[in-house]
């Protein structure tokens, strides 16, 4: 079966310096990677490229079997890559229901609706609070952005993705700025994503990344160096020192 994120030797370079260096991976429908490495390791830029805001100096990202490499962000999300961002990116003065009426548009090909009611198609309703409920933010559907905690931004963004059918989620580290106390919530709508949607997640937290992972990448320097089911990245020497470091040594102590 052909992956459904294919990426074959990507090279990225700024300036005379590589931060993405004959990069190659794959992403199996509901596949659930996380995308780990030390600061400077080349994470976001790699993200960028699959998500079309760089473009790759060489190599190629098949999607579903096609060649995406050189379509634009808009055009990747159409056909079901869709990112998140690092810094929430909403409508201040929107509600959560308005915004997911507004990625039904444009997964369905119609913005030019944007600015007309569409609230007179039950059918689009019906999907609007079906997304809201299967993220647990029903209560909130009439809520404006400006007034809901940081943590429920994110929630959103996770709906919004879901609202456009993406086969493809690029989660760019979905706990940063969540409230301790709100990321087993941003877990569990996470580990609720359709069984046949892959994910891919940049994540610092390693606790988060390893419950949410079956597979983990580990970039440094631009470079993968190991990839493998958790328990094996952490008992891997060069992974240990070149990132995991006190970390392994403390899970490894917790479940001694």
């Amino acid at each position: 079966m052909t992956p459904l994120l294919q990426v074959q030797g990507l090279n990225k370079s700024f300036g005379g310096i590589q931060v993405s260096r004959n990069i190659s991976m794959t992403l199996p429908r509901g596949g659930r990677v996380a995308l780990i490495g030390p600061n400077g390791a080349g994470k976001t830029t790699f993200v960028n490229l699959l998500a079309g805001r760089l473009r790759p100096d060489a190599g190629h990202i098949l999607l579903d079997g096609e060649d995406v490499s050189r379509l634009e962000p808009i055009a990747r999300t159409c056909l079901g890559l869709v990112r998140s961002f690092q810094i929430s990116r909403l409508f201040l003065d929107l509600s959560f229901a308005d915004h997911v009426r507004l990625a039904l548009l444009q997964r369905d090909g119609q913005s030019q609706r944007m600015f007309c009611s569409t609230r007179r198609d039950p059918a689009r309703e019906d999907e609007v609070r079906a997304v809201l409920a299967r993220l647990a933010l029903s209560e909130l559907a009439d809520l404006k952005v400006r007034n809901a905690a940081y943590g429920q931004h994110r929630l959103l963004e996770i709906a919004l993705a879901l609202a456009m059918k993406a086969k493809v989620l690029l989660l760019d580290e979905p706990a940063a700025g969540v409230s301790r106390a709100d990321v087993p919530r941003m877990l569990q709508a996470i580990q609720s994503l359709p069984a046949d949607m892959a994910v891919l997640m940049i994540e610092h937290d390693l606790d988060f990344a390893f419950r949410f992972a079956s597979h983990v990448v580990v970039l440094a320097e631009g470079a993968v160096i190991f990839e493998g089911t958790p328990r094996e990245v952490m008992a891997d020497a060069q992974v240990r020192s070149a990132y995991l470091g006190r970390y392994a040594d403390r899970v490894g102590k917790g479940a001694a």
